[in-house]
């Protein structure tokens, strides 16, 4: 147990986590709160805190902009693109894809297709021809799971 307080930071751990939370547009008050207290989105953030704190090799998200505000979603996008290791994103979230991602897969009837690049370029090569303001380019039953810096994490 003291060897995994040292790994984290050993005394200086719980300044630590307190930043990462005020990064996270969180403040200090909400951290003293018990879980069920706090909105979906601010459980989401904590969530979130814990990850840059420890920081493992890989990240697997699943919807991770789910019960996010406008200000959380900008905050997720930017630790994701700050990350030092590997993210792999499961979202339906367009625009995250296009902001975070460097590969896409797309899961569609049961087969999965390898895209380079973001969200757009995956559409410009799959879908000739998709027009950027149309919102109904896709199934709404594919899902994309995006790749961020995988290859430099393994």
């Amino acid at each position: 147990m003291v060897e995994e307080f040292t790994q984290l930071g050993g005394p200086g751990y719980q300044g630590m986590v307190k930043a990462t939370l005020r990064s996270l547009g969180l403040r200090i008050a909400t951290s003293i709160c018990p879980s069920l207290a706090l909105s979906g989105g601010q459980r989401k953030l904590v969530g979130l805190a814990k990850l840059m704190v420890v920081q493992p090799s890989l990240l697997l998200l699943d919807e991770p902009d789910n019960h996010l505000d406008l200000a959380g979603k900008a905050l997720l996008e930017d630790m994701i693109c700050g990350y030092k290791g590997a993210v792999v994103i499961v979202s339906h979230d367009r625009y995250l894809l296009d902001v975070v991602a460097d590969e896409i897969v797309e899961l569609e009837d049961g087969q999965l297709t390898r895209y380079p690049g973001n969200y757009r370029s995956m559409l410009s090569r799959s879908r000739p021809g998709w027009n950027a303001s149309s919102s109904s380019t896709t199934s709404s039953s594919a899902r994309w799971i995006a790749c961020s810096r995988l290859r430099n994490a393994c």
